[in-house]
């Protein structure tokens, strides 16, 4: 059986909790005096922490998923599954590469007068915040439709879940809110950390209740569909 089976979602949400305290506790009290501890920047404890967590969660998903899928799972469980492993194996990829915070800046080395357009026309409907989210909309439109899919299903299958699924979501739609709301125009200092603190928070906290989440929908998808085809 994958390894992702023999995990006890309990204790990993302890343990991914004491940790997400530990960083958070870090950069609340060394941050201020060194950025290998702050949330808000790149390269450093919390980068390195939460990319383990993504491609881990991710990783663990997907083996787990090519081991059982001949044996347990049918086509609709997997592709409820691949998209989740995906997600998280992005995620992980996307922060440790910091490619989010520069993505604005490679799409202007090949496409300028493509980016200048893009720019040109959110600021022309009232937008002044950050530009990846410009570029990551087709992405985020296609989380939030897939969103409502694993809500279905969760409710209709597993409603057990659905705190833990609903946590997880509202956690990662938080940060794209705080994300947007920081980095506008108007926005003071003083305020702009305390909205950092909490933007960097909800995404500290949602991946690890999405880590376990993951862990809980395969291994009742697993237990249930191996039980099914045994009788």
């Amino acid at each position: 059986m994958p390894v992702i089976s023999h995990l006890s979602a309990r204790k990993l949400l302890l343990l991914l909790l004491f940790f997400d305290g530990l960083i958070l506790l870090l950069h609340l009290t060394l941050g201020s005096v060194s950025t290998f501890f702050h949330l808000d920047f790149e390269h450093n404890v919390p980068t390195v922490y939460q990319a383990v967590k993504l491609l881990s969660a991710g990783y663990l998903l997907l083996f787990g998923i090519l081991e059982l899928k001949e044996k347990f799972l049918d086509a609709a469980e997997r592709w409820l599954l691949y998209p989740l492993a995906a997600l998280f194996i992005f995620l992980g990829l996307d922060e440790i590469g910091v490619l989010h915070e520069n993505v604005d800046h490679y799409v202007r080395e090949v496409f300028p007068a493509v980016a200048d357009s893009m720019l040109v026309q959110a600021e022309q409907v009232g937008y002044f915040s950050s530009t990846w989210i410009l570029y990551y909309l087709p992405l985020i439109i296609l989380m939030g439709l897939y969103g409502l899919y694993a809500l279905r299903f969760v409710i209709r299958f597993r409603p057990k879940l659905l705190v833990l699924l609903i946590a997880f979501g509202g956690l990662l739609a938080s940060t794209l809110v705080f994300e947007f709301l920081a980095n506008q125009n108007h926005v003071d200092a003083g305020r702009y950390q305390l909205l950092a603190i909490f933007e960097e928070s909800s995404e500290l906290f949602g991946i690890s209740l999405g880590f376990v989440f993951v862990v809980k929908l395969f291994q009742w998808l697993a237990i249930t569909n191996s039980s099914s085809k045994a009788k």
